[in-house]
């Protein structure tokens, strides 16, 4: 619910058509009636939805999308994410110039001991990176080359 309360209350009411949570197939009590109840402050701008099995991430993700009916633009978060002040103009300001760009956030640390927010470390001495996989299957962080900072115009620019 973190990340719900954070949406709201960090995204301006206008821009803000509807939440859409997937369930997929979880067994955990807190997140069935309780869940329900819960979402009913919001008069329907939170929704959940149940998968009969579970699916994982990706179909998940795509079940939601396929829910999601009165937006313009579907941004996916997972459930342990917070977003911050000022999120949503620089996240959508290239898709407005170009519905098909696809906009990735920088994603900082939450803490699970005291819930401190910390930046995401790497990436180069501005902390710009990319997010890769490397031949393991792990996930990284390539920092920025100078060439590809090169091309931008100004700082908050996005990079491919």
């Amino acid at each position: 619910m973190r990340t719900v309360h954070s949406v709201i209350k960090r995204t301006p009411r206008k821009y803000l058509a509807e939440i859409v949570l997937i369930d997929d197939f979880s067994n955990k009590a807190h997140l069935k009636e309780r869940l329900d109840d819960y979402i009913k402050q919001w008069n329907g701008l939170v929704k959940v939805f149940r998968n009969e099995r579970r699916e994982g991430l990706i179909q998940a993700r795509s079940i939601g999308a396929q829910k999601a009916k009165l937006g313009q633009v579907l941004v996916y978060l997972d459930a342990h994410c917070e977003v911050g002040i000022n999120w949503y103009a620089p996240l959508i300001a290239p898709i407005s110039k170009d519905r098909t760009s696809c906009t990735v956030p920088l994603i900082d640390y939450i803490d699970g001991n005291d819930y401190s927010i910390e930046p995401q470390q790497g990436g180069d001495e501005d902390g710009f990176a990319r997010g890769a996989w490397d031949w393991s299957l792990l996930w990284k962080r390539i920092p920025l080359s100078h060439k590809e900072k090169s091309k931008r115009k100004h700082k908050t620019e996005p990079y491919r």
